[in-house]
């Protein structure tokens, strides 16, 4: 099942696409991607390139069709992964690009790192994707 962490102002993005199968991962590193909103600012999803920041092309494995749980709407091509978290919000106003850190193993592509110099945006509709998390300021007060 999909995950999405937020933390830092919701600058620091992690997409978990998959369980966790506790095997070694590897890392590519400023992956160029664009994150999708319509017009009213609300995150869409994401496209994910094979190609990266120094426009080299990269090789990851595919996400596997088994790992969908069924909620969100996702296309792969050889060159890209496209994901929209509702598969009936796929009117993209916006597209801002991004670079990210995608973790894979054996098992297939795990998650998708974000650091972006401003706020995601408008993730209100995504509750049902969204892990808890504490700041260290909030957990001080529990």
């Amino acid at each position: 099942m999909m995950t999405i962490t937020l933390e830092d102002n919701d600058t620091s993005v992690n997409i978990c696409l998959r369980e966790p199968d506790y095997k070694k991962m590897t890392v590519l590193k400023n992956i160029t991607s664009y994150l999708l909103y319509d017009e009213n600012g609300s995150w869409l999803g994401f496209i994910l390139t094979n190609i990266d920041k120094e426009g080299r092309r990269v090789e990851f494995p595919l996400f596997h069709e088994s790992e969908h749980d069924g909620k969100f709407f996702f296309i792969q091509t050889l060159d890209k992964l496209i994901v929209f978290f509702d598969p009936f919000k796929r009117q993209v106003a916006e597209k801002r690009k991004e670079y990210c850190d995608i973790y894979f193993n054996n098992y297939g592509l795990f998650s998708i790192e974000y650091e972006l110099e401003s706020s995601v945006g408008n993730v209100d509709y995504l509750e049902e994707y969204m892990e808890e998390y504490f700041d260290e300021e909030e957990s001080d007060l529990l």
